[in-house]
């Protein structure tokens, strides 16, 4: 172990393609160095609570808090520049910066009650809500699944773990304060022991790109960081359960992204795949939310070759107001993603469905790879979603799902998506099983027909399902 204290304060470090990076606040600007040297340093003021995340071609960018007139707001400091992001940033702890997907996502409290995802790359903003009925101002210790791990514990007090406060856990080992002399300890195979001696507050803790564990800690005097020795996985990781799917009385079609040997999806936006046939591409896709979002062009597309249009946001389920179009041709794609609680999923499909709208759902089969080899989700997250939102449009009469995506590739290699994982391919596999005819897509009318403008008599409340070692019921959140 090599332990390094350094002038400055609210450090954090992240994993980075030639091994590590970290930041920190000195003389009012943020000083970035990777691998122990520093790369840039950008005037920022009196930051506080900095975050970061670097992609791999090595671009670094960071997260800071500072007073504007009275209120704390969230800031993205670049090497460019920096940037108000123009929301409150509440309490300690208040911002985590990750790589989503190739993209930067901003994750931010910007109140006792709620938090934001921000994709800084393409602008999109989603709030929601924590878990705390009476607030939190502790912030957050990290994320897992696509949401934040807080720092309160909902049942009160802070979040320990093995003697820790504000634990983060990577490769078996568990980084965190030791309450009482306030020192940075870590747990690892049943041993908790001291790591960073001294007066310390909030750590952070990665694995850089050598497979070695990197530490800093704020101090009363400064910064301080450390490199510790690669310590290997303390258990094995459980294994990924598969549920029964129950059988649809009604054929559902199941198509999948990328998929080039089967039902997939054509559209004149992004990686522009074309159309094929009526089975091979059944629906003309189109993000609402996208950067080179083509409504008309989607629609005469799927006009000429007799298929339907599917328009999706990404992010959280489309609402009807977002629809281009209102008559039967133009179809909702659902975003059911695993940070989307089912009762939300629930809630606007409902909607769609009481406005005359025909519904499919996007599913992800795939865990969202990222390059420092780790997952957003687990397998197990995935198929119990899948089984979730399986079961839902059975009962809402839901006769399409699109998986996201057949295979993710990396340097020639799948790393990601239904070919790589099993339990997943498993899934999918039973899902066809219990459509019946999953090879079913709906036909083009002809002439759109206009949906009239007074929606039916609402859907009745679902009863609540049944199913083992799932994410039921949709009314409550799947993070709680």
């Amino acid at each position: 172990m090599s332990l390094e204290r350094l002038a400055g304060s609210f450090p954090s470090c992240c994993w980075h393609p030639a091994g590590d990076a970290d930041a920190r606040v000195l003389d009012g600007a943020v000083v970035v160095r990777v691998n122990g040297a520093e790369v840039w340093r950008q005037s920022a003021g009196p930051m506080r609570w900095l975050a970061m995340a670097a992609k791999l071609d090595g671009t670094v960018w960071v997260l800071g808090a500072a007073e504007v007139d009275g209120i704390d707001r969230a800031f993205l400091i670049t090497s460019a520049g920096v940037t108000n992001l123009g929301v409150p940033s509440y309490g300690t702890r208040c911002v985590r910066l990750a790589v989503v997907s190739k993209r930067f996502v901003a994750y931010v409290c910007d109140s006792p009650y709620s938090w934001l995802r921000i994709d800084l790359e393409n602008g999109q903003r989603d709030r929601y809500d924590n878990p705390f009925p009476d607030g939190t101002v502790a912030g957050m210790r990290g994320l897992e699944n696509g949401v934040p791990l807080w720092c309160e514990s909902t049942s009160g007090g802070y979040v320990e773990e093995h003697g820790l406060r504000f634990p983060q856990t990577a490769d078996g080992v568990t980084v965190g304060q030791i309450a009482g002399p306030d020192t940075i300890g870590a747990y690892h195979d049943g041993v908790t022991s001291e790591v960073i001696p001294g007066q310390c507050y909030e750590s952070e803790h990665v694995v850089n790109a050598a497979g070695l564990h990197r530490i800093c800690a704020r101090t009363s005097t400064g910064s301080a960081f450390i490199s510790c020795p690669p310590w290997p996985a303390a258990v094995e990781p459980p294994q990924t359960t598969v549920p029964e799917f129950g059988r649809s009385p009604f054929p559902v079609g199941l198509a999948l992204f990328a998929d080039d040997a089967g039902p997939t999806v054509c559209s004149v936006e992004g990686s522009k795949p074309p159309y094929v046939s009526h089975e091979r591409t059944p629906f003309a896709f189109s993000t609402v939310n996208g950067s080179d979002y083509n409504p008309s062009g989607t629609r005469a597309l799927a006009a000429e070759h007799g298929i339907v249009e599917l328009y999706y946001r990404d992010g959280r389920p489309i609402d009807v107001a977002e629809m281009p179009y209102r008559d039967a041709d133009a179809w909702a794609g659902v975003y059911t993603y695993p940070h989307v609680s089912m009762a939300t999923i629930e809630s606007a499909t409902r909607r769609l469905i009481s406005a005359g709208i025909h519904c499919a759902f996007v599913v992800p089969v795939y865990c969202q790879w990222h390059t420092d080899g780790s997952y957003t989700w687990p397998e197990q997250v995935i198929v119990d979603r899948l089984h979730d939102v399986w079961a839902l449009g059975v009962v809402l009469g839901v006769t399409a799902q699109i998986g996201f995506a057949k295979r993710r590739v990396y340097n020639g290699a799948v790393v990601d998506g239904l070919e790589y994982w099993p339990a997943i391919a498993e899934s999918w596999a039973r899902m066809k099983t219990a459509s019946g005819a999953w090879q079913t897509f709906p036909v083009r009318s002809g002439s759109p027909t206009p949906i009239p403008p007074e929606p039916p008599t609402p859907i009745p409340p679902t009863p609540e399902p049944v199913s083992s070692g799932s994410i039921w019921p949709y009314y409550k959140e799947f993070w709680q």
